[in-house]
Protein backbone atom coordinates (compact mmCIF):
# COMPACT_ATOMS: atom_id res chain seq x y z
CA UNK A 1 0.00 0.00 0.00
CA UNK A 2 1.45 3.24 -0.92
CA UNK A 3 0.06 6.21 0.82
CA UNK A 4 -1.11 8.06 -3.36
CA UNK A 5 -2.62 11.20 -1.60
CA UNK A 6 0.64 12.62 0.23
CA UNK A 7 1.60 15.94 -0.37
CA UNK A 8 4.92 15.91 -1.86
CA UNK A 9 7.17 18.00 -0.09
CA UNK A 10 11.07 19.51 -1.41
CA UNK A 11 13.12 20.79 1.35
CA UNK A 12 16.66 22.85 0.88
CA UNK A 13 17.35 21.39 4.35
CA UNK A 14 20.18 18.78 4.54
CA UNK A 15 20.36 17.18 8.26
CA UNK A 16 23.81 15.64 9.13
CA UNK A 17 23.21 11.81 9.77
CA UNK A 18 23.78 9.42 12.33
CA UNK A 19 22.38 5.89 13.49
CA UNK A 20 20.76 4.54 16.68
CA UNK A 21 23.35 1.93 16.49
CA UNK A 22 23.48 1.31 20.36
CA UNK A 23 19.50 2.01 21.38
CA UNK A 24 18.85 4.56 23.53
CA UNK A 25 16.10 3.19 25.62
CA UNK A 26 16.60 5.62 28.97
CA UNK A 27 17.07 8.77 29.98
CA UNK A 28 20.76 8.18 31.37
CA UNK A 29 21.50 6.09 27.61
CA UNK A 30 20.11 9.33 25.46
CA UNK A 31 21.47 10.21 22.25
CA UNK A 32 23.29 13.45 22.91
CA UNK A 33 21.95 16.46 20.87
CA UNK A 34 24.89 18.61 21.20
CA UNK A 35 23.49 21.80 19.43
CA UNK A 36 19.54 21.79 18.77
CA UNK A 37 19.85 24.38 16.54
CA UNK A 38 22.19 22.08 14.53
CA UNK A 39 20.56 20.28 11.95
CA UNK A 40 20.81 16.40 12.30
CA UNK A 41 18.44 13.38 11.86
CA UNK A 42 18.98 10.30 13.73
CA UNK A 43 17.57 6.77 11.92
CA UNK A 44 16.39 4.29 14.24
CA UNK A 45 15.60 0.57 14.01
CA UNK A 46 12.41 0.02 16.64
CA UNK A 47 12.71 -3.23 17.91
CA UNK A 48 9.54 -4.58 20.35
CA UNK A 49 12.82 -5.22 23.16
CA UNK A 50 13.79 -1.09 22.83
CA UNK A 51 11.05 0.20 21.90
CA UNK A 52 11.44 3.99 22.46
CA UNK A 53 14.87 6.23 21.36
CA UNK A 54 15.60 8.86 23.71
CA UNK A 55 17.45 11.84 22.61
CA UNK A 56 18.78 14.76 25.07
CA UNK A 57 19.56 18.34 24.27
CA UNK A 58 20.49 21.14 26.37
CA UNK A 59 17.17 23.46 26.84
CA UNK A 60 18.80 26.45 28.26
CA UNK A 61 20.60 27.09 24.76
CA UNK A 62 17.28 27.46 22.57
CA UNK A 63 13.80 29.36 22.62
CA UNK A 64 12.57 26.89 20.41
CA UNK A 65 12.79 23.78 18.91
CA UNK A 66 12.47 22.28 15.18
CA UNK A 67 10.86 18.79 15.42
CA UNK A 68 10.36 16.18 12.27
CA UNK A 69 9.82 12.63 12.53
CA UNK A 70 9.47 10.55 9.62
CA UNK A 71 9.22 6.89 8.03
CA UNK A 72 10.95 5.86 5.40
CA UNK A 73 8.39 5.29 1.88
CA UNK A 74 8.77 1.78 2.19
CA UNK A 75 5.95 -0.17 1.55
CA UNK A 76 5.17 -2.42 3.98
CA UNK A 77 5.80 0.77 6.74
CA UNK A 78 2.96 2.80 4.55
CA UNK A 79 0.54 2.03 8.01
CA UNK A 80 3.48 2.62 10.50
CA UNK A 81 2.55 5.68 12.53
CA UNK A 82 5.51 7.11 14.76
CA UNK A 83 4.93 8.52 18.54
CA UNK A 84 7.17 11.38 19.71
CA UNK A 85 7.12 12.96 23.14
CA UNK A 86 8.74 15.93 24.15
CA UNK A 87 10.02 16.23 27.58
CA UNK A 88 10.79 19.66 29.54
CA UNK A 89 10.94 22.05 32.35
CA UNK A 90 7.83 24.36 31.75
CA UNK A 91 5.46 22.15 29.51
CA UNK A 92 2.50 20.65 30.70
CA UNK A 93 2.32 17.97 33.29
CA UNK A 94 2.78 14.53 32.00
CA UNK A 95 0.00 12.15 32.21
CA UNK A 96 -0.48 9.08 30.17
CA UNK A 97 2.66 8.70 29.13
CA UNK A 98 4.16 4.99 28.70
CA UNK A 99 7.45 5.40 30.16
CA UNK A 100 8.49 7.13 33.69
CA UNK A 101 9.13 10.91 32.77
CA UNK A 102 12.08 12.76 35.18
CA UNK A 103 11.33 14.59 37.71
CA UNK A 104 10.29 18.04 36.99
CA UNK A 105 9.51 17.68 33.57
CA UNK A 106 6.65 18.19 31.57
CA UNK A 107 5.23 16.90 28.39
CA UNK A 108 3.64 17.33 24.36
CA UNK A 109 3.08 14.63 22.44
CA UNK A 110 2.65 14.33 18.61
CA UNK A 111 0.71 11.42 17.40
CA UNK A 112 1.12 10.71 13.69
CA UNK A 113 -2.68 8.75 14.65
CA UNK A 114 -4.12 11.87 14.19
CA UNK A 115 -2.57 13.19 11.28
CA UNK A 116 -5.26 12.96 7.79
CA UNK A 117 -1.99 12.45 5.47
CA UNK A 118 1.80 12.57 5.88
CA UNK A 119 3.50 15.05 3.56
CA UNK A 120 5.98 12.76 0.99
CA UNK A 121 9.87 14.13 1.55
CA UNK A 122 12.37 13.95 -1.02
CA UNK A 123 15.76 14.41 -0.44
CA UNK A 124 17.63 15.04 -3.68
CA UNK A 125 21.32 14.65 -1.96
CA UNK A 126 20.99 10.76 -0.85
CA UNK A 127 18.10 9.86 -3.21
CA UNK A 128 16.09 8.83 -0.13
CA UNK A 129 11.73 9.39 0.38
CA UNK A 130 9.96 9.59 3.80
CA UNK A 131 6.92 10.46 4.99
CA UNK A 132 6.63 13.60 6.88
CA UNK A 133 4.31 12.60 10.04
CA UNK A 134 5.88 15.14 12.43
CA UNK A 135 6.93 18.66 12.19
CA UNK A 136 6.80 21.40 14.31
CA UNK A 137 8.47 24.20 15.95
CA UNK A 138 8.00 24.63 19.86
CA UNK A 139 8.62 26.60 22.27
CA UNK A 140 10.75 25.80 24.94
CA UNK A 141 10.11 27.79 27.90
CA UNK A 142 12.75 25.82 31.00
CA UNK A 143 16.08 25.28 31.01
CA UNK A 144 18.02 21.96 32.31
CA UNK A 145 18.36 18.91 30.18
CA UNK A 146 15.19 18.22 27.50
CA UNK A 147 14.49 14.94 25.72
CA UNK A 148 12.76 13.59 22.79
CA UNK A 149 11.40 10.45 23.11
CA UNK A 150 10.02 8.48 19.98
CA UNK A 151 8.50 5.34 19.56
CA UNK A 152 6.29 3.22 16.90
CA UNK A 153 2.64 3.91 17.67
CA UNK A 154 1.06 0.86 15.96
CA UNK A 155 3.02 -1.65 18.55
CA UNK A 156 5.05 -3.08 15.72
CA UNK A 157 8.78 -3.47 15.08
CA UNK A 158 9.84 -1.06 12.51
CA UNK A 159 11.75 2.32 11.54
CA UNK A 160 11.45 5.57 12.00
CA UNK A 161 13.83 9.27 11.80
CA UNK A 162 13.40 11.90 14.53
CA UNK A 163 15.19 15.25 13.22
CA UNK A 164 16.45 18.58 14.94
CA UNK A 165 17.76 22.16 14.20
CA UNK A 166 17.77 24.03 11.22
CA UNK A 167 21.00 25.42 10.73
CA UNK A 168 23.49 23.25 7.57
CA UNK A 169 26.56 22.26 9.58
CA UNK A 170 28.83 19.58 8.71
CA UNK A 171 31.86 20.60 10.10
CA UNK A 172 31.11 18.46 13.11
CA UNK A 173 31.03 15.40 11.03
CA UNK A 174 28.58 12.95 10.69
CA UNK A 175 27.75 9.82 12.02
CA UNK A 176 26.56 8.17 8.98
CA UNK A 177 27.83 7.04 5.82
CA UNK A 178 25.79 7.08 2.52
CA UNK A 179 25.45 3.20 2.47
CA UNK A 180 23.98 3.29 5.95
CA UNK A 181 21.26 5.67 4.91
CA UNK A 182 20.88 3.93 1.70
CA UNK A 183 20.52 0.57 3.64
CA UNK A 184 18.10 2.13 6.38
CA UNK A 185 15.66 3.48 2.91
CA UNK A 186 16.17 0.41 1.24
CA UNK A 187 16.98 1.56 -1.88
CA UNK A 188 20.41 1.23 -4.34
CA UNK A 189 20.21 -2.41 -3.54
CA UNK A 190 20.49 -2.16 0.15
CA UNK A 191 18.04 -3.09 2.71
CA UNK A 192 16.75 -6.23 3.61
CA UNK A 193 17.24 -9.93 1.97
CA UNK A 194 13.37 -9.56 1.72
CA UNK A 195 11.84 -6.39 1.79
CA UNK A 196 8.47 -7.53 1.55
CA UNK A 197 8.30 -9.33 5.52
CA UNK A 198 6.27 -7.60 7.86
CA UNK A 199 7.50 -6.10 10.86
CA UNK A 200 6.27 -8.62 13.83
CA UNK A 201 3.66 -7.32 16.12
CA UNK A 202 4.99 -6.56 19.61
CA UNK A 203 1.82 -7.38 21.20
CA UNK A 204 1.40 -11.14 22.57
CA UNK A 205 -1.56 -13.30 20.90
CA UNK A 206 -3.82 -14.69 23.20
CA UNK A 207 -2.44 -17.31 25.27
CA UNK A 208 1.18 -16.66 24.01
CA UNK A 209 3.11 -14.98 26.86
CA UNK A 210 5.00 -13.13 24.58
CA UNK A 211 8.23 -15.52 24.12
CA UNK A 212 10.00 -14.05 27.54
CA UNK A 213 11.29 -17.74 28.46
CA UNK A 214 12.09 -18.71 24.70
CA UNK A 215 15.44 -18.04 22.61
CA UNK A 216 17.44 -17.61 25.22
CA UNK A 217 20.87 -18.68 22.98
CA UNK A 218 19.59 -15.93 20.37
CA UNK A 219 17.39 -13.30 21.81
CA UNK A 220 20.56 -11.15 23.50
CA UNK A 221 22.01 -11.22 19.93
CA UNK A 222 19.24 -9.59 18.59
CA UNK A 223 20.82 -5.87 19.25
CA UNK A 224 23.18 -7.01 16.25
CA UNK A 225 21.08 -6.28 13.79
CA UNK A 226 20.97 -7.08 10.04
CA UNK A 227 22.10 -4.93 7.11
CA UNK A 228 25.05 -3.60 8.78
CA UNK A 229 23.66 -1.13 11.66
CA UNK A 230 25.57 -2.44 13.93
CA UNK A 231 28.83 -1.32 12.34
CA UNK A 232 31.31 1.55 13.37
CA UNK A 233 30.23 1.29 17.33
CA UNK A 234 34.01 2.98 17.89
CA UNK A 235 32.86 5.58 14.80
CA UNK A 236 34.36 9.52 15.08
CA UNK A 237 32.25 12.40 14.18
CA UNK A 238 29.23 11.15 17.16
CA UNK A 239 27.19 13.88 18.69
CA UNK A 240 28.69 15.37 22.30
CA UNK A 241 27.11 16.46 24.91
CA UNK A 242 27.18 20.06 25.75
CA UNK A 243 30.17 21.15 27.86
CA UNK A 244 28.82 24.60 28.59
CA UNK A 245 27.37 24.99 32.33
CA UNK A 246 23.66 23.60 32.33
CA UNK A 247 24.41 21.78 29.48
CA UNK A 248 22.93 18.52 28.42
CA UNK A 249 23.54 15.73 31.55
CA UNK A 250 23.48 12.63 28.66
CA UNK A 251 25.58 10.45 27.11
CA UNK A 252 27.73 11.13 24.37
CA UNK A 253 28.62 7.81 22.57
CA UNK A 254 29.81 7.97 18.93
CA UNK A 255 27.06 7.12 16.91
CA UNK A 256 27.81 4.69 14.14
CA UNK A 257 30.81 4.87 11.78
CA UNK A 258 31.93 7.89 10.47
CA UNK A 259 33.13 7.36 6.93
CA UNK A 260 35.51 9.40 5.45
CA UNK A 261 33.72 9.74 2.04
CA UNK A 262 30.51 10.97 3.80
CA UNK A 263 32.13 13.72 5.62
CA UNK A 264 33.87 14.90 2.86
CA UNK A 265 30.31 14.90 0.86
CA UNK A 266 28.53 16.21 3.52
CA UNK A 267 31.07 19.00 3.98
CA UNK A 268 31.42 19.84 0.57
CA UNK A 269 27.90 20.27 0.29
CA UNK A 270 27.89 22.29 3.69
CA UNK A 271 30.23 24.91 2.41
CA UNK A 272 28.84 24.78 -1.09
CA UNK A 273 24.96 26.22 0.69
CA UNK A 274 27.10 28.91 3.02
CA UNK A 275 29.03 30.13 -0.23
CA UNK A 276 25.62 29.99 -2.23
CA UNK A 277 23.86 32.11 1.10
CA UNK A 278 26.81 34.27 1.34
CA UNK A 279 26.52 35.34 -2.92
CA UNK A 280 23.08 35.69 -2.74
CA UNK A 281 23.60 38.24 0.51
CA UNK A 282 26.43 39.94 -1.35
CA UNK A 283 23.84 40.47 -4.18
CA UNK A 284 21.11 41.78 -2.48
Amino acid sequence: MVIAAATWTFLTLAHAPYLSVDDHPVPEEAFAIADVDRSIVLYDQVTCDVAPVWMAFDASSTDSLFLQVGVPVVERLADHRPLVYVLAEGLPEAVDVPFEVPEGLGAIVFDANEVVEPALFYEPFTGTQSWIWVEETLAIPGSGTGYIVALEGTERSGKLWVATGTIEDFSQGVGATFEDVWDFHEINGYGPADPSVEEPSCVPESGDDGGGDSGDDGGDDGGDGDGGLDGGESGEGGEASADAEGGCACSARPEGGTGLRSIVAFGLLGLLRIRRRSARAAVV
